[in-house]
């Protein structure tokens, strides 16, 4: 209502968007404090994709080659961390930058941050879907953008799988798991 989002304008909770510092649930819970309603229950859990992968794995015993295309240097560090021993992982800062990586190094997936500088997350995914050569990658949307309905504008924009920021270090291995297979190796 009108009087809600003056006192939620009152109160600043535009700086509680601010990227990758709050998630939706917690989200809720703030704007329902602000506005001195009750707690809103837990939230169900997210569906995974709606259909399964039918796209080619790695061969086995190879390192998938994953492309991140994220702008912010510490989420980059944490997916270096995370995924470090598990796969090869080339890194793009921007859109155009990742359109051109995943054009010439074909990789096995695709980590997609949807807010990105220039050419956003929506308009790379359908770009890469647009186009023969990369068509049939994977595309994970890892995004801060958390509120109802950007999960499904992500999907519709053509990404395979959404997982909202700040990233859980299980629910992405899952997620990449379900695609092509992501194992830690040793020695390599």
């Amino acid at each position: 209502t009108p009087a809600d989002f003056g006192r939620l304008s009152a109160n600043r909770v535009h700086q509680l968007l601010q990227k990758g510092d709050i998630d939706r649930e917690e989200l809720l819970r703030q704007v329902g404090r602000l506005l001195g309603r009750p707690p809103m229950p837990a939230a169900v859990a997210v569906p995974g994709p709606t259909a399964p992968p039918t796209r080619a794995r790695p061969a086995v015993g190879t390192r998938p080659v994953i492309l991140a295309i994220e702008d912010n240097a510490d989420n980059m560090t944490l997916l270096r961390a995370i995924l470090a021993e598990r796969c090869v992982l080339r890194e793009a800062g921007d859109g155009e930058a990742g359109l051109r990586a995943a054009r010439t190094q074909r990789p096995d997936l695709i980590l997609l941050d949807l807010s990105l500088p220039g050419l956003d997350g929506l308009s790379v995914v359908r770009a890469l879907r647009a186009a023969p050569a990369t068509r049939e990658i994977p595309v994970i949307a890892l995004t801060a953008r958390a509120m109802p309905g950007d999960r499904e504008r992500a999907l519709d924009a053509g990404c395979d799988d959404y997982l909202p920021k700040p990233i859980e270090v299980q629910r992405l291995l899952e997620a990449i798991d379900r695609w092509i297979g992501c194992e830690k190796q040793s020695g390599k």
